[in-house]
């Protein structure tokens, strides 16, 4: 997992529920790997973790100022013609500020230093270990909101 340590400063709004439930948006151009993140993440969640998966992310603004969410987690490579960088940027000039976890498959260094120079949070490998890849994913989710709520 890489971070940025040069992070403008989120605004995080939590569920005011007493559940504290995390609310994640997932977008990804595929909706297998959509269906599967929803399972392994609210499984390994331990039911705290509740997602909401988006397939085409030229609808991003429109379902953010629709429904609140604590974080977002976004494919890199997309087909169409809005792939996560440009999807992260339209989201920052909206004025929305949420945690924003980039997961690619390629891992390339480029990909890499422009997600994070673009906004990111983090960039996590998809892996082979799907246990692992989660694992690492949800621990990732936590951190992140942990870190929000303490400031």
């Amino acid at each position: 997992m890489l971070t940025s340590k040069s992070r403008p400063e989120f605004k995080l709004k939590l569920s005011d529920n007493n559940n504290q439930h995390i609310r994640v948006l997932h977008v990804d151009d595929d909706e297998d790997f959509l269906n599967m993140s929803k399972v392994f993440l609210e499984k390994f969640g331990k039911e705290k973790i509740h997602v909401n998966s988006l397939n085409d992310p030229k609808k991003i603004i429109e379902i953010l100022k629709m429904n609140e969410y604590d974080i977002i987690i976004s494919d890199y490579y997309m087909p169409q013609e809005m792939n996560c960088i440009r999807m992260l940027d339209e989201i920052r000039n909206a004025g929305i500020t949420l945690p924003f976890i980039v997961l690619t498959g390629t891992a390339k260094k480029e990909d890499v230093i422009n997600g994070l120079n673009n906004g990111a949070d983090c960039v996590i490998q998809k892996g082979i270990d799907i246990k692992s890849q989660f694992t690492e994913l949800v621990f990732t989710i936590n951190k992140i909101i942990n870190q929000k709520q303490s400031k």
